[in-house]
């Protein structure tokens, strides 16, 4: 539920309700996060502490929060479910503001921060993500691998300016670069892309179920909250 402290609610005495609720939590948030900044810099670590900070997923149904004109919200895979701000804070090594054109996700956090200090992962086990790191330092301006994102029926997949998003059979292709609020579904003009981003969508998903059944991690973790595989095909 988001519920909001007094001293925060009253902050937004004037709105209605759920808004109430919803600004004071923010606005908790933001102390909270202003807090961290002020202990990691009286301990004198800020300048060389990374700092990752992103929304989880679009906004929540029927709450205040907007995703503008990007189309659908949380538990849609379309953007206004998955495009999310984010940032990240490194003094030590990011001396100026820049801003990434290519898509991330949290996915890419762990070889990015493996990336950043300097250590080789070699235990055997696949990474879904990929590093950011060369990105941020001018060293690569486009990502390698595909961003993939399952939820419910639906499957996204991501390549440079193309867009592949399938449910309950039926696939949509977007030029998400030229058309980011996903109006102008070019599946039927483009078959062979739609083809071969499919073919992608189903080789990760192989990869997701094999972690999951136990393969990578072992099956502990699963086992106690009776989680079964959830296909997307079905």
């Amino acid at each position: 539920p988001c519920v909001a402290g007094p001293e925060h609610a009253a902050l937004y005495r004037n709105y209605p309700l759920k808004e109430r609720n919803y600004y004071g939590c923010i606005t908790a948030m933001d102390e909270q996060i202003g807090r961290l900044v002020s202990f990691l810099k009286s301990m004198k670590v800020y300048e060389n502490t990374i700092i990752l900070f992103c929304s989880d997923n679009g906004p929540e149904l029927n709450t205040p929060g907007t995703a503008g004109a990007y189309k659908g919200k949380k538990r849609s895979l379309h953007e206004g479910g998955i495009r999310v701000p984010a940032f990240m804070v490194w003094p030590d090594q990011i001396k100026k503001p820049q801003v990434l054109k290519e898509p991330c996700s949290t996915s890419d956090y762990l070889p990015s921060l493996l990336d950043m200090a300097g250590i080789t992962y070699t235990n055997g086990r696949e990474l879904d993500g990929e590093s950011f790191w060369p990105l941020v330092i001018g060293k690569s301006q486009i990502r390698k691998k595909e961003l993939v994102f399952c939820s419910g029926h639906q499957g996204v997949v991501m390549e440079s300016d193309y867009k592949l998003y399938y449910s309950e059979g039926k696939s949509e292709l977007y030029n998400i670069e030229n058309d980011p609020y996903e109006k102008r579904n070019l599946a039927e003009q483009f078959p062979s892309i739609v083809d071969r981003l499919f073919k992608t969508l189903l080789a990760r998903m192989k990869s997701y179920e094999n972690s999951f059944s136990g393969k990578e991690y072992g099956r502990e973790s699963y086992d106690k909250v009776v989680q079964e595989w959830w296909n997307i095909m079905k």
